[in-house]
């Protein structure tokens, strides 16, 4: 197979081992070089040779780790707050009997507004 034909996106992507979403990114930033078809040109078309050169002409940017500044009472990086977990089933009841500046509670709206349960429309 010759390298030389024009690739789709999704051929690149498959080559490159990439997201063709990140091959069209690539070509929209001017990263690689790309051919524009189509009546509206707006598919695109990659030489695969040209892309491998375009690719190693790139700076490689090294990505370094910051740790946080404060790295929490124990040292281990992870911040905690003095705040006590909430049991998720009583917060809930809570606030589906909520009473609103009316003096009903959240439930009675609720049924007052779709009836009674077996009731039918």
């Amino acid at each position: 197979m010759s390298e030389d034909h024009l690739l789709d996106a999704e051929e690149l992507a498959k080559r490159l081992y990439a997201m063709k979403s990140t091959v069209y990114w690539m070509a929209n930033k001017g990263l690689i070089p790309s051919i524009p078809i189509g009546p509206a040109l707006s598919g695109r078309r990659f030489s695969f040779t040209a892309v491998c050169e375009a690719l190693q002409r790139l700076p490689v940017v090294k990505r370094t780790y910051h740790p946080p500044k404060d790295k929490g009472k124990d040292g281990d990086g992870v911040m905690r707050t003095n705040v006590p977990a909430q049991n998720k089933t009583a917060s809930k009841a809570a606030t589906s009997d909520a009473v609103n500046t009316k003096g009903t509670t959240t439930r009675e709206r609720h049924t007052s507004a779709i009836g009674t349960p077996g009731q039918g429309r």
